[in-house]
């Protein structure tokens, strides 16, 4: 007989599905989908699973806004619902019990007492065929990966630097780190948004030579590319 029982969150988890009610409401929605838990993960930001997705080079402002804007337009598009009196917060409902259960199913697989954001991040990926795991996977994360990932998380492994690092903390990895095609994308971004499209172009063309199948995978660096490449 399968085990559905819930385990114990983590403060952080908790925190997590706490935005994830909050996010909910605020878009009228009166059940939670792993939509909302993704944003709970990525707006609580301090926490395993981000760290992964940084690992993986994941531009996550970018992720975040576009699975805000995908909530939006599904909001906008059934029209208005009626919201519960003081709604501010959407109380526990069927479709949290159901991202918790999936989530215990995973700290369950890997021997865990515990329900992490990690296990929410892999109860999310787990169906590749959702809206919201899609959103990942323009990204290049799917559900191996992101194990991946994680376990590099947990060993504490080095990997590439923080989304917050500076464009000389990003090159100095680059310098440690010179087969590792990691850094390239961070620095094209960073000076993509600083709108100094020639570095971004260079940094961008360093990578593909380094990792000629990465815009396959990563559909913001391959738009991003497609717009420095034309401005050149």
């Amino acid at each position: 007989m399968t085990d559905t029982r819930v385990l114990s969150l983590t403060t952080r988890a908790r925190i997590a599905v706490g935005i994830a009610r909050g996010v909910a409401a605020s878009v009228g929605d009166h059940d939670l989908t792993p939509a909302h838990v993704a944003l709970g993960v990525l707006r609580e930001l301090e926490n395993p699973a981000v760290a992964a997705l940084w690992r993986a080079c994941v531009p996550i402002p970018v992720l975040r806004w576009e699975i805000e804007h995908q909530l939006q337009s599904e909001a906008e598009h059934r029209g208005p619902r009626r919201q519960r009196p003081g709604d501010v917060i959407l109380p526990s409902t069927p479709g949290e019990q159901r991202m918790l259960e999936l989530a215990s199913a995973e700290a369950r697989l890997r021997n865990d007492p515990y329900v992490g954001t990690e296990h929410l991040l892999l109860a999310i990926l787990r169906d590749p065929d959702t809206s919201v795991a899609r959103a990942f996977a323009r990204h290049g994360v799917g559900f191996e990966s992101a194990v991946t990932h994680l376990q590099q998380v947990f060993t504490e492994e080095s990997g590439p630097p923080s989304p917050h690092a500076s464009v000389g903390e990003i090159q100095a990895y680059i310098e440690q780190n010179p087969d590792s095609p990691y850094g390239w994308p961070m620095l094209a971004r960073k000076h993509f948004w600083r709108g100094d499209l020639q570095a971004a172009r260079e940094a961008y063309e360093r990578l593909i030579a380094l990792d000629p199948g990465w815009m396959t995978n990563h559909e913001y660096d391959r738009e991003t590319w497609e717009q420095v490449r034309g401005a050149a």
